[in-house]
């Protein structure tokens, strides 16, 4: 059995997330990611620390204009951007079924579903529109506020509407819908969740290598037995981590990787939700445990994160002009400074501002890893 250290899998795991040498495109950066959270800022500063020079008008070109990259619903059900051609596999994970039984729950049947589903198709026929105008379009057939927040929902799983054209600019966080079928033809149709898995279970094999069965399982949101399975179909096997508890599973491919890395010596500040900590259910490698509470809520959402080699030490926050940092080990400021400078076009910080005493996210409220120094 093949044996590793954890800085050999970490300093891997860097080059292949193109956080060591720039990926050439916005598509290869989110497949060397496995998959970058949708949402703004997240999708735009996840883009901007894999490429070389990256804008958010950069992403809206190959969304609204090439069509090259759709966001849609994929692992967990969480909005993701997507290369077009792996969109299919994407919504296979999306759990799509976990929506028709929410909404068969709340008394809504499957006919009934089809209906409405049929006439926002309808409607979307001539234009993209927000939510607000399909409610008033749809007039005395429009289910009511959250019911019709999920018939939407369970639409976009399935591949029927995606998301358009932002509502309010480059960095908005609203959509306009479009029907898929107008907008980006899926060449297939959405897959099984195995057949989703054959295809993302490699990608996330070469992006977070070696992992458990457990962390495929939480990332891909499926169960520990499809994941099993999706790891023996691609050939991986258990190797030994030292420094790592659990079975720890990689392709030959992986480990020859890792047996040759080295530690670049790379800061980095990555944005919540960056899919360097959110691609697994253990975070020990890249995380010590007495600074879990300020990186990690109860829900596993991650926040503003400063690394070092990969590993988490320190976080990092905006207000106004300044650029908040909190430091868990002795990075020297300056470094963190230019790594920052990624996030001028973003945020157009001026200064940086050290913050000694940060609270742990669980006694700041529900969405406290989204300001984790404010």
């Amino acid at each position: 059995m093949s044996a590793l250290s954890v800085e050999q899998v970490v300093a891997r795991s860097l080059r292949a997330h193109a956080l060591v040498k720039p990926a050439a495109s916005i598509g290869q950066a989110i497949v060397a990611a496995a998959g970058i959270y949708g949402t703004s800022p997240t999708s735009h500063l996840g883009l901007a620390a894999r490429l070389e020079q990256y804008h958010p008008a950069d992403l809206e070109r190959e969304r609204l204009e090439t069509r090259s990259i759709v966001r849609v619903p994929g692992m967990r059900g969480s909005a993701f951007l997507a290369p077009r051609e792996l969109v299919p596999a994407f919504l296979g994970l999306s759990r799509p079924r976990t929506v028709r039984r929410t909404l068969a729950g709340a008394g809504v049947t499957d006919a009934e579903q089809e209906r409405l589903a049929g006439l926002i198709e309808h409607i979307l026929a001539d234009e993209p529109l927000a939510g607000r105008d399909i409610r008033s379009r749809l007039a005395a057939d429009e289910p009511g506020g959250p019911l019709m927040t999920l018939v939407l929902r369970g639409m976009a799983h399935e591949g029927r509407i995606v998301s358009a054209d932002p509502i309010g600019g480059e960095r908005a966080t609203a959509y306009r819908y479009a029907r898929m079928a107008d907008w980006a033809p899926l060449p297939t149709p959405v897959p099984s969740v195995e057949q989703a898995l054959a295809v993302m279970a490699p990608i996330w094999m070469q992006a977070h290598g070696p992992g458990t069965v457990d962390d495929l399982s939480w990332w891909a949101g499926v169960g520990k037995r499809q994941a099993k399975a999706a790891l023996l179909a691609m050939d991986a096997h258990q190797v030994v981590v030292d420094g790592l508890e659990g079975e720890q599973w990689a392709t030959d491919a992986v480990i020859e990787e890792a047996l040759g890395a080295v530690s670049p010596g790379t800061v980095q500040l990555l944005p919540v939700w960056d899919a360097w900590l959110m691609a697994r259910r253990e975070r020990s490698r890249l995380l010590a445990p007495a600074d879990r509470p300020y990186v990690v809520d109860k829900s596993g959402n991650v926040a503003n994160t400063i690394t070092l080699d990969g590993r988490v030490v320190g976080t990092w926050d905006i207000d106004a002009e300044k650029l908040l940092v909190h430091r868990f080990a002795d990075v020297p400021l300056p470094r963190i400074e230019a790594a920052g400078e990624r996030l001028r076009a973003q945020f157009g910080w001026t200064r940086l501002r050290e913050d000694s005493d940060p609270r742990p996210l669980d006694e700041g409220g529900q969405n406290a890893f989204r300001a984790p120094l404010r």
